[in-house]
């Protein structure tokens, strides 16, 4: 089996074109889920939205690292008990 090494994003220049095409992306994703958030009258909507962008760039990387398509379904499953558990914090007043 051969290894290959990983690549970190301190290896990709910060300057290139596809760097910044990415960085925007990921920025719009961010954006829209803070909208939803909001629109949802979830608390704390931005840092709700963070955390749902950072499960769905792990079961991104997930599904094409470890050839594992269910792992959009564990992230929504995840996604889910993130926003209940905000929910019931805020009727509860923790």
């Amino acid at each position: 089996m051969r290894i290959l090494p990983m690549v970190t994003v301190a290896q990709v220049a910060n300057d290139s074109s596809d760097w910044r095409g990415a960085s925007e992306h990921k920025r719009r994703i961010v954006d829209y889920l803070q909208k939803t958030c909001r629109e949802a009258q979830l608390p704390e909507p931005e840092q709700m939205a963070e955390h749902l962008a950072l499960l769905r760039e792990g079961a991104i990387a997930t599904a094409h690292v470890r050839n594992m398509p269910e792992a959009a379904i564990l992230a929504r499953d995840m996604a889910r008990n993130v926003i209940n558990a905000a929910r019931l914090s805020t009727v509860e007043g923790t």
